[in-house]
């Protein structure tokens, strides 16, 4: 009987010891997905527009070796705007020239919460190019006083400059290819990267800012009204998550 015990206690002692000879399980690698912090700054040269943004980026798509990458991101942009004549924004109205009417604004203000889709394609290791399209989202800011300008058929019927017409941002923001509405912010940018943790983005950025009225104006009741340009775009980029 003892020697039975003896045995199976030598064998344990065997199986112990294999165990612990056995090489250790690779763990897989673990990437975690690219997120970044983006901050940047646009201005059109020739009139008084300026947009500040900021937002969170992150890829969701990544093909041909991670080359071309396809994500999306929420992002936050204030924008100043100062003596710009806005435009009839209806879409039905705007490709006839003699139906558009202008708005004049002074001074206006709006800040747009939007959710974008971002298209990149690197480069080099660390030097990437990308575009961004603001797809929808929301809007707000003050109050302002507009001047209508009537266009050539508000003219003919009548219609006359109209001081102190209040405006404001339009609420819902929606990209459209045939209709877009309020207030929209594009970008395309090279991103160059001195670090894994840092990157610096020039470009350009497409603003589209719209304003809507309480009251209808012109022989055609229009309410909104849009001034797009481009402008130019520098920003920085943070990104704080490496792959382990």
């Amino acid at each position: 009987m003892f020697r039975g015990l003896k045995t199976i206690f030598l064998l344990c002692i065997s199986v112990a010891g294999f165990a612990q000879n056995d090489p250790p399980k690779k763990e897989p690698l673990k990437i975690i997905p690219e997120y970044r912090f983006n901050i940047s700054y646009a201005k059109n040269l020739d009139v008084g527009v300026q947009h500040l943004e900021t937002g969170f980026t992150t890829d969701l798509l990544n093909i041909f070796d991670k080359k071309l990458r396809f994500g999306f991101g929420v992002r936050m942009g204030a924008q100043y705007n100062q003596n710009l004549d806005f435009t009839t924004a209806h879409a039905n109205l705007k490709s006839t020239p003699s139906s558009v009417d202008t708005m004049h604004i002074s001074n206006a203000a709006s800040v747009a919460f939007n959710l974008y889709g971002n298209v990149e394609f690197a480069l080099r290791k660390r030097i990437a190019i990308g575009v961004n399209v603001d797809f929808i989202g929301i809007s707000t800011g003050l109050k302002a006083k507009g001047q209508f300008k009537p266009g050539k058929e508000s003219t003919n019927q009548g219609f006359e400059i109209k001081n102190n017409v209040e405006i404001y941002p339009t609420a819902a923001n929606a990209f459209t290819l045939y209709n877009s509405k309020g207030c929209l912010y594009n970008q395309a940018y090279i991103r160059i990267e001195p670090s894994r943790k840092f990157g610096i983005r020039l470009g350009l950025a497409y603003l589209n800012q719209e304003f809507s009225t309480n009251e209808s104006v012109g022989v055609h009741n229009a309410y909104r009204f849009e001034y797009n340009t481009w402008g130019f775009m520098a920003g920085i980029t943070f990104n704080n998550f490496n792959e382990k």
